[in-house]
């Protein structure tokens, strides 16, 4: 009875897992796996609704690293943004554009610390 019992919990059990995997297959956003090689996108091009679908199925090392990797560009586009600012006629927005210089560069830069320190760099 009892070894009856233990063999329809393991066909319940991997019956469930291939669901759940058929599921998640069938709800996976269309262009995920062309998302997965994310080294092929520009992430200013990029909606935010695509690097939202991007990130939502990465997990662990896979997370942490396309986070950074995307992350870098996007701070180093409002350093490039915030240098318009030096032209402007407003001293606070020229103070915001030393500001954004300063904290977006050292976020990047300690972002890219962290892609060497974790191994994530070829």
């Amino acid at each position: 009875m009892k070894k009856n019992y233990i063999s329809h919990m393991i066909i319940w059990v991997v019956s469930l897992v291939i669901g759940l995997w058929i599921w998640h297959a069938l709800t996976m956003p269309m262009n995920h796996h062309d998302m997965m090689n994310h080294s092929q996108h520009d992430p200013m091009q990029m909606s935010m609704a695509d690097m939202w679908a991007m990130l939502e199925w990465q997990t662990w090392d896979d997370l942490d690293k396309a986070f950074l990797e995307w992350m870098i560009p996007h701070h180093q586009w409002a350093i490039d943004m915030a240098e318009f600012l030096v032209d402007a006629k407003h001293p606070e927005l020229k103070q915001m554009w030393v500001e954004i210089i300063e904290a977006q560069q050292r976020e990047i830069d300690q972002m890219n610390k962290w892609l060497v320190e974790w191994g994530y760099t070829n």
